[in-house]
């Protein structure tokens, strides 16, 4: 999908894009607080209404952040030491 596909689906889901940087086939998703750190629960929320919205999963980033892309399953955060994607 191009970055106006997924911005116009967003849109039509009821999804605010604040947090949200839409690129061709992928979504990433980072909110902040008042203070401009991330805010961890509020991501976690917005990435998880983006994941039922397109049903596509995604990574954690180290920053706290998540990366959503069509195909991809979700299975943890990748620096946990016991994620099978750590190594």
């Amino acid at each position: 999908m191009t970055a106006r596909q997924i911005t116009k689906a967003l849109l039509k889901s009821g999804i605010s894009l604040d947090g949200l940087e839409v690129r061709k086939d992928e979504i990433e998703v980072y909110c902040t607080d008042s203070s401009g750190e991330i805010d961890r629960e509020q991501t976690e929320a917005k990435s998880d209404l983006v994941a039922s919205a397109f049903g596509w999963g995604g990574y954690k980033c180290g920053y706290g952040g998540w990366v959503m892309r069509e195909g991809v399953e979700s299975s943890g955060d990748w620096n946990d030491v016991s994620s099978r994607h750590h190594y």
